[in-house]
């Protein structure tokens, strides 16, 4: 290599990455290293580095931005999931919390509608909730799982799948198995505010829920 080109180019010590502009032999200041720019061993041309660098950030973003596109519901769906698993230890916990709460019960084999009516019914309900201060339980009765059969047995609920909505107090606000999005949604606002009125359902009630 000559030393017009040693010259125009950005080196960097091998071994500490230190920036250097030698002509010759010379000594790195930082790390005492030799650099030899005869020497290819010894030193990196900094712009090569610079490009590769560039080069992975590029890939590293088509990556994540083609990902995160392909799989944005389900990532959103995780990110703000308000949903707890619902045991009779979680409800009491949410009691304990002073909070409205809002409980689903469900199973896989259950549907409001139809299956694909039932998603988009779920998407809404849970973004809805991701942004307000509630609690919400899920209680997936799927696996007949002890913990959701009791929470199930202490509230009374028979079928799934059904839908509650309690005040601060305990008070039912909202208890139905035919339910819209709008109507959980009113219910849960209702509590929050009490000048919105609830909206109507074939089982809702004033009734309360007695802690545990």
């Amino acid at each position: 290599m000559s030393d017009a080109r040693a010259i125009d180019s950005l080196f960097e010590c091998r071994n500490c990455g230190y920036q250097l502009a030698v002509a010759g032999p010379a000594v790195c200041p930082e790390c005492g290293r030799k650099v030899d720019p005869s020497a290819r061993r010894t030193w990196r041309d900094y712009r090569y580095r610079r490009r590769y660098r560039a080069v992975v950030i590029t890939v590293l973003v088509v990556v994540v931005g083609a990902v995160t596109w392909r799989y944005h519901d389900p990532l959103l769906l995780w990110i703000t999931n308000p949903w707890r698993d619902g045991t009779p230890q979680a409800f009491a916990t949410a009691q304990a919390r002073g909070r409205p709460i809002v409980l689903w019960f469900t199973a896989e084999w259950a549907h409001v509608t139809s299956w694909k009516r039932d998603e988009q019914l779920y998407r809404e309900i849970h973004f809805a909730l991701a942004f307000m201060p509630v609690s919400a339980l899920k209680v997936d009765v799927t696996t007949s799982a002890p913990g959701s059969l009791a929470l199930m047995q202490q509230l009374g609920v028979i079928t799934v799948p059904r839908i509650m909505v309690l005040d601060s107090t305990g008070a039912v606000v909202l208890n139905t198995e035919t339910f819209h999005s709008a109507d959980v949604i009113t219910a849960v606002e209702s509590t929050l505010h009490p000048s919105i009125a609830p909206a109507s359902a074939p089982t809702a009630g004033k009734t309360s829920v007695p802690a545990e």
